[in-house]
């Protein structure tokens, strides 16, 4: 005996249902948090992109402070071309220290510059004028930076630091050395308290 009894017929599934055995939709409540960027994705300034220099601002003076750290110099970038950058740039006369320190191995510049201003608000002047500075006279992608030099302060300071240097040593190119200046001419440096020795590299370099 078959039974006639027909199974159940099933209703047409509603657009909803139908809608929920479809590809999965996902609607999120709202923007996407970004994650932080790392430093080497960071976006560089729009003075930087397009060659641009933003305004200079303005820095207070501080009270005795007189020397200041240029960095992030070109590669070619050595003492004579600082004083060049510095007189072209309206600070001819306002410094009396200048000085690039080198590599002694291949007697490059390491990137930096250490400049004594006569004056604190010639410095502050100096930090508004070169920090951003872009404008170098050889091609660059260097975008100076500026710090006050917190281990030696003060024209004292300085000559006390290099008169005893190894690098002014005799054997040491001149345009490697700090110099002197006073109304923007170059003066004798104090002679060195104490015989003077060569750079460990140069010494290395002589055996």
């Amino acid at each position: 005996h078959v039974s006639s009894t027909r199974p159940p017929s099933r209703s047409p599934a509603s657009p909803r249902m139908a809608a929920a055995h479809s590809s999965p939709v996902f609607v999120l409540p709202g923007p996407v948090p970004q994650a932080p960027r790392a430093p080497s994705e960071e976006v560089a300034p729009a003075h930087v992109m397009f060659g641009e220099r933003p305004a200079p601002r303005p820095v207070v003076p501080e009270a005795g402070r007189t020397t200041v750290m240029f960095r992030n110099l070109p590669a070619e970038f050595m003492r004579d071309t600082l004083v060049r950058l510095l007189d072209s740039q309206g600070f001819a006369g306002k410094y009396d220290f200048a000085y690039v320190p080198v590599c002694f191995v291949n007697l490059k510049s390491l990137g930096h510059a250490f400049v004594n201003f006569v004056s604190p608000e010639e410095a502050g002047r100096a930090w508004s004028h070169f920090d951003g500075f872009v404008d170098w006279e050889m091609p660059s992608d260097s975008v100076c930076g500026v710090a006050w030099n917190l281990k030696q302060q003060g024209i004292d300071a300085l000559v006390g630091r290099y008169r005893d240097s190894p690098v002014m040593h005799e054997m040491i190119p001149d345009v490697c050395k700090p110099i002197l200046l006073a109304e923007g001419r170059r003066t004798a440096f104090p002679p060195p308290l104490k015989p003077l020795k060569a750079p460990k590299a140069v010494r290395r370099f002589l055996k």
